[in-house]
């Protein structure tokens, strides 16, 4: 059909939302991961998980630090290398990888079974504000 506005001759196109199937990506689906999801989405996702097991290691820097503006380079170095070591050793172990690996492919199929139902991109509030509290 033709809709005539203003002397332009439109052709009208039925929405695509109506006519699309959504489906799973290939690469979305399985255990397969690309390179962005090994090297950069697991690792950040480890890095928040050692930062929790690494909690009482915070709590003895911040600690420190209250009241410190300048000093704090040089007063509380010892809590800061702790803080380092226990990040850097739980980054190091492997059921840490393999763990967080499991989460985000658990996290992938979820979003992409709610994508497949709804059409929706977006996370719901619900889910992000429980993520920010984990």
């Amino acid at each position: 059909t033709k809709i005539t506005t203003n002397k332009i001759n439109f052709l009208k196109i039925p929405s695509m939302e109506q006519n699309t199937q959504r489906f799973v990506a290939p690469w979305a689906s399985g255990e397969k991961l690309r390179k962005v999801e090994s090297e950069v989405l697991i690792p950040n996702l480890m890095k928040k998980k050692a930062k929790v097991l690494c909690q009482d290691y915070m709590k003895a820097f911040d600690a420190c630090s209250k009241g410190r503006v300048f000093s704090l380079m040089w007063s509380c170095k010892g809590e800061v290398q702790a803080l380092r070591n226990c990040i850097s050793n739980e980054l190091e172990k492997p059921d840490l990888y393999s763990e967080a690996k499991l989460e985000y492919l658990k996290e992938r199929e979820k979003f992409q079974e709610e994508y497949v139902e709804t059409g929706s991109l977006k996370k719901k509030k619900k889910e992000i504000r429980k993520e920010e509290i984990l």
